[in-house]
């Protein structure tokens, strides 16, 4: 019988360039995801357009107060609209399988699926795993303005903390 996972999922992205100062590392969080587990197999859809900008990182914390509504609004149309084409992608799907505290299995972004294999802690309240996942190598050019002066790298960082479960009523 499939156990649902419950959840957070934070995206984080990093800036580059000779601008760089300009830009931003961001913190995202995507809304709507479902994540089953049977025995070893695990099955997760995650919907891009779920995503939502929780903030900027600034030496380590979140600021939510350095970002205006437009700014997160352009920054999730860029999202949708030039990295992750969610009109023809409308989701990201991860399947695969957990064996001895280790995931292998393939990561469909964009139509494009990528072997990925990462390590898996105990599961419990409050405890995370975080992968990090180079874009390019599911045809994601690192997203670039002002002429490449503003840049971000060429990898994210996905960060799953779990939850605890909601008990059967």
């Amino acid at each position: 019988m499939p156990i649902e996972i419950h959840g957070r999922l934070e995206i984080h992205t990093y800036k580059r360039g000779l601008f760089s100062r300009l830009a931003h590392d961001l913190q995202l969080s995507v809304q709507r995801f479902e994540i089953q587990r049977n025995g070893s197999l695990v099955e997760a859809v995650f919907w891009v357009d779920s995503f939502t900008v929780d903030g900027v990182i600034e030496k380590g914390h979140l600021r939510k107060d350095l970002l205006s509504p437009k700014d997160e609004n352009q920054i999730l149309r860029t999202i949708r609209n030039d990295i992750l084409h969610t009109r023809a992608h409308p989701t990201v799907r991860l399947t695969g399988q957990i064996e001895s505290k280790s995931f292998d299995g393939l990561l469909d972004i964009r139509g494009i699926q990528n072997q990925i294999s990462f390590g898996v802690p105990t599961v419990q309240p409050g405890s995370d795993i975080t992968v990090e996942i180079t874009p390019s190598a599911w045809g994601i050019k690192p997203y670039k303005a002002l002429m490449g002066a503003l840049q971000l790298q060429d990898k994210i960082e996905a960060r799953f903390i779990f939850e605890e479960q909601p008990t059967s009523q």
